[in-house]
């Protein structure tokens, strides 16, 4: 039995239990596996981080290009807030010339006269006048010329309809302009 003991006891201290080199074993293939996880994830951050960085550089450059766009926008509007001006002034005047300064309403086709002052009226609105005087610059009309007799042609150049026509024609363009055109009622049913 002595001898027995001796085999039992026979070990080195510190020694593994019988099954231990199997866990031993088992350890480091678990510690070769988790380092293997370990250079895999590493290399996958490594290529996420690659891939942030190329996003970020588009990012830039998508920002650069709407930043031009929207400065290009922005002239644009500048520009055409600037034609639109322009374009009202010049009906305005338009308007003005072709409107009558006493009833305030367009000239039509053969209601208007020219005085020698340069201004017209309509010829309602002229015989209506209490004193033979312009009303815009307050000229004394010709006494010798009746006010019957006083011309009520247009200069060659221009012919009334055709500016009366034009003026309405350029007022519809700006209110589009301005407004958007009117959507017609055939383009909403679809």
């Amino acid at each position: 039995a002595t001898g027995m003991r001796k085999r039992r006891g026979s070990g080195k201290r510190g020694s593994l239990p019988l099954g231990a080199p199997r866990q031993t074993a088992q350890l480091q293939e678990l510690a070769q596996q988790h380092q293997h996880q370990q250079e895999e994830l590493k290399a996958e951050l490594r290529k996420c981080t690659e891939r942030i960085g190329q996003l970020q550089e588009q990012n830039q450059s998508l920002q650069r290009q709407c930043d031009s766009w929207f400065s290009q926008l922005q002239r644009l509007q500048e520009s055409n807030k600037s034609k639109r001006e322009e374009i009202k002034g010049v009906l305005n005047t338009l308007k003005e010339e072709l409107t009558c300064p006493i009833c305030l309403e367009l000239f039509s086709p053969g209601t208007v006269t020219f005085q020698s002052c340069g201004h017209s009226l309509c010829r309602p609105c002229l015989s209506s006048l209490k004193t033979p005087n312009c009303p815009t610059c307050r000229t004394p009309f010709p006494t010798s010329i009746p006010q019957s007799a006083m011309p009520s042609t247009h200069p060659s150049s221009c012919t009334l309809p055709t500016c009366v026509d034009r003026l309405l024609e350029l007022d519809r363009a700006l209110y589009d302009l301005l407004m958007g055109p009117p959507s017609s009622p055939s383009s909403n049913t679809s």
